[in-house]
């Protein structure tokens, strides 16, 4: 970037995206901390390296409207982003409730009303040690035989919870890979410095000594 060339750091940095992308795409059940920081430090590796690139490169195209283009730049940022948001959470409620459901074993379909089934409809509850407790409570007051079916629930929703997250995952590398084909179509502004910047100073010069004999003649 300091000779101008930047646009092999963009396709090196959606690379790298890509390889963390299909590294949380392995991640499933018997999957390590250590596993999900690897797969999480490599994806933000790759993005890092374009945040502010990109906004030089806006920047650097449109030279006499840098606010606008700053300003443009951070809209549809922020736009791309709610959009994206709310196609994953979609995607994973769309994909958990099926593999919630097919994961339930047969004796925790007999025993347990609709009712009951519905509260774990959400995978929310994994997140909230109160609403776990309030429910452990209820399947505790059936004895043994409820404490086995409230088990039996709780892996149907991770079972469920991990399918909707991998599907997820499965945008997350059609994205990346989108991102890495377009950044190849980038064209490839000369930086404003170096070869440049003088070449405009000396356009600027020119144009001004042209005026300035203009006007003395």
């Amino acid at each position: 970037a300091a000779r101008g060339k930047y646009k092999w750091i963009a396709i090196s940095g959606m690379a790298i995206s890509v390889v963390g992308s299909a590294l949380l795409l392995r991640l499933g059940l018997n999957s390590t901390n250590t596993d999900v920081v690897i797969a999480m430090i490599v994806l933000g590796m790759g993005m890092g390296a374009g945040m502010s690139l990109y906004t030089l490169i806006v920047q650097n195209a449109l030279p006499t409207k840098i606010g606008q283009a700053t300003s443009s730049l951070t809209f549809f940022r922020s736009i791309g982003s709610t959009i994206a948001l709310a196609a994953m959470g979609s995607v994973m409620n769309t994909a958990y409730l099926p593999a919630f459901e097919a994961a339930l074993p047969p004796a925790v379909q007999q025993n347990v009303p609709a009712q009951a089934l519905a509260t774990f409809h959400n995978p929310q509850i994994l997140l909230s040690p109160d609403a776990q407790a309030q429910v452990s409570q209820q399947f505790a007051a059936a004895g043994p035989q409820g404490q086995a079916l409230y088990a039996s629930l709780l892996e149907a929703v991770k079972t469920g919870l991990v399918q909707g997250i991998h599907s997820v995952f499965i945008l997350t590398l059609g994205i990346t890979v989108l991102g890495l084909v377009a950044v190849f179509f980038l064209k490839e502004i000369e930086l404003r410095g170096g070869k440049r910047r003088q070449a405009e100073s000396g356009e600027a010069e020119t144009t001004h000594s042209n005026v300035e004999h203009l006007a003395i003649g």
